[in-house]
């Protein structure tokens, strides 16, 4: 089933890529390409929100070495001790401490998944725009692993993406 479904992707590909071909040889469709890696780095909006997860993550883990600060001490002193009391304190603050932890790890999981779907979202409407505002019939995009192998550097229109997202992310388009 899994080799009849790559099957069917690289059928497609090759269909889609004959029919731009074919269409930009015709001189019928106007094409760009974008450097989606670069023009996602440089978006307002993704440096912004990353600022502000850096922000709160900080916040949260600083609290979180601070009660591990508090917990080797009192580890210490119960070593010295060996007082049974301190020994019950030691372990409610070492669960506390994980259950802090294991909250962070989920809660800033989820948050950055909010965030990048966020960016996503609003980076693929301002492109879409973009493509549309430019005249273009088609915007082909380069990552990691895509499918674009070789373009004229001409037809690399990152900077102006990047410009256009930036302005519409900032209100001024």
């Amino acid at each position: 089933m899994k080799k009849l479904g790559t099957i069917a992707l690289i059928t497609w590909m090759v269909v889609i890529s004959a029919w731009i071909i074919t269409d930009v040889m015709n001189g019928s469709k106007k094409v760009a390409y974008i450097d989606m890696k670069q023009v996602f780095d440089s978006f307002q909006m993704k440096i912004e929100l990353e600022k502000d997860f850096q922000s709160k993550s900080s916040a949260l883990q600083k609290e979180i070495e601070e009660g591990a600060m508090v917990f080797a001490s009192m580890q210490k002193r119960y070593e010295l001790s060996s007082n049974p009391q301190l020994a019950d304190s030691l372990s409610y603050l070492g669960q506390v401490l994980g259950e802090k932890q294991k909250q962070m790890e989920e809660e800033f999981g989820s948050l950055k998944t909010q965030y990048d779907s966020q960016i996503q979202a609003q980076l693929y409407q301002y492109l879409q725009e973009y493509g549309s505002d430019s005249g273009l019939d088609v915007v082909l995009t380069t990552l990691d692993g895509s499918t674009l192998i070789y373009a004229k550097e001409t037809l690399n229109v990152t900077e102006e993406a990047i410009a256009f997202v930036n302005e519409k992310y900032e209100g001024l388009n």
